[in-house]
């Protein structure tokens, strides 16, 4: 067990400085929703909640996910960012805020 706690410890480094870069890079597309988002809510949640509800966007990102929420009526609060390196206090890129906290 506490191997494989120094395994992870050693590849997490080499793992958030490949996601960090990968967010850097992102494609313009990655604004759009997640396809199995768009697909679970339509099954699952949007007959449940026609007219909304309220939903916590935790490590948002952008907000292409509480974005595309809000469109739909949902109250968004997007407190729970969690910035990295791949966040920083100049990063210009939009982060989606509805204004609206739990």
């Amino acid at each position: 067990m506490l191997r494989r706690v120094a395994e992870d410890n050693v590849r997490m480094p080499d793992e958030r400085a490949s996601w960090n870069q990968r967010y850097r890079e992102r494609s313009p597309s990655s604004l759009e929703p997640d396809p199995l988002l768009v697909t679970s809510y339509e099954e699952f949640i949007q007959p449940l909640f026609p007219h909304g509800g309220i939903a916590l966007d935790v490590a948002g990102g952008v907000g292409r996910h509480g974005r595309w929420l809000a469109e739909r009526n949902w109250k968004v609060d997007p407190r729970l960012e969690l910035r990295g390196p791949s966040r920083t206090p100049g990063d210009r890129r939009p982060i989606f805020d509805s204004g609206w906290r739990i």
